[in-house]
């Protein structure tokens, strides 16, 4: 019942619930876990680690709990205890990487061991954001491999590999399959722990870049889409919405309706970056909103992405991972984030440290965008007017 009412954004009735089953069962680790985890988003962060050590000092193998500790640690800034509990989420990521799965079968789990004379492969783990978050870490790591003696490889496939490969040192290479047999594997979002990252204050500046060529064809598309208009419009990118899989998605992603107020600002014209929201796009279209969709030219994966946005004023995003690509890109961004978001943004800063191009707006309350929306409108009609 608990989680019926939580799937509905009721908390308080969610969280009598809970104490409830907690009370009748004390020493139940699940129904504290859950209990936690529901305070955890009422923002009451404190109250949720306390919770979380109760359930770890009756089940102190639990490696859920471990997992969600971590990312209470990581996002008050406390990365030395925040890293070490985050590599909990190997004792269950294995179900879900078949990579990971598959380098542990020949190599062993690397835990900062010195690499004179070995081979390093580092996985990519997670989602896109993830990646693209934690891909910055593997040049210092390169480096010290270079100072050691030994070699890393990277293994990686997907729609990111080409922006990747531009920006990786020339003595650590790409792999997409297990052509190396490494002496040591271990997962991208391990390096902030192995690498001694316990501040993050100088990591926000663009890292990624996107290629010059495919920056030129969408320049001219661009253009092309503004042409005409009084004095040029300018551009902003858009996501309003991700993936209906991620396990946050329906609190991360704005009902377009709820957008709307956002997109009559005089002298802009929107670019739509998620493929597949056609229909929306010609719903607003056919209200008088200047929003664009050239996503059906999106073919060299997060390269074209990349491109388009190098030639926006402005990107508009949700929590997904083209905003992590916007802050690896240096774009100007407008991160619209719910009440209780990823541990990458912190709690309440209007800025990130890890990126110096986005500005952070925060749901007041679970829900609430239209304040979100009004002030990122007033960002755009600033920018417009300048």
């Amino acid at each position: 019942r608990a989680a019926a009412v939580q799937y509905r954004d009721d908390f308080i009735t969610a969280e009598q619930l809970l104490r409830e089953a907690v009370r009748v069962v004390p020493g139940n680790p699940v129904a504290r876990h859950k209990l936690a985890l529901c305070v955890k988003e009422q923002s009451r962060f404190a109250e949720a680690e306390a919770l979380l050590r109760q359930v770890l000092a009756s089940s102190p193998e639990n490696a859920h709990a471990w997992f969600d500790l971590s990312e209470l640690e990581i996002r008050n800034g406390r990365f030395a205890e925040g890293w070490a509990h985050y590599e909990s989420r190997n004792a269950f990521a294995g179900e879900l990487n078949n990579a990971q799965q598959a380098l542990a079968a020949i190599s062993a789990h690397w835990q900062g061991e010195p690499l004179t004379g070995k081979t390093l492969v580092v996985y990519g783990e997670q989602g896109n954001g993830d990646c693209l978050w934690a891909v910055r870490f593997l040049p210092l790591l390169a480096e010290r491999a270079r100072r050691e003696g030994g070699t890393v490889i990277f293994g990686h496939d997907g729609p990111l590999r080409h922006l990747f490969e531009r920006t990786l040192p020339a003595d650590l290479r790409l792999e997409t399959s297990l052509e190396t047999q490494p002496d040591f594997h271990c997962g991208l979002m391990s390096l902030p722990l192995r690498l001694g990252i316990v501040d993050a204050s100088g990591w926000g500046a663009p890292y990624l870049s996107a290629d010059l060529q495919h920056v030129q064809v969408w320049r001219d598309r661009v253009e092309a889409c503004i042409a005409g208009k009084p004095g040029g419009n300018r551009k902003v990118g858009l996501v309003w919405n991700g993936n209906p899989d991620h396990i946050r998605d329906a609190r991360r992603s704005v009902p377009a309706e709820q957008l709307e107020p956002l997109l009559d600002v005089a002298g802009v014209t929107y670019f739509a970056l998620s493929p597949g929201r056609g229909e929306t796009v010609a719903q607003w279209r056919a209200k008088g909103l200047d929003v664009v969709d050239l996503t059906q030219h999106f073919q060299s994966g997060f390269d074209d992405v990349a491109a388009l946005l190098a030639n926006l004023d402005l990107m508009v995003t949700i929590d997904s991972g083209p905003a992590h690509l916007a802050g690896a890109l240096g774009v100007p961004t407008c991160l619209m984030i719910d009440h209780v978001s990823a541990w990458f943004w912190g709690s309440d800063s209007a800025v990130t440290p890890w990126y110096d191009s986005i500005e952070l707006f925060r749901q007041p309350t679970v829900g609430a965008w239209a304040p979100v929306v009004a002030q990122v409108r007033e960002r755009i009609e600033r920018m417009a007017r300048g």
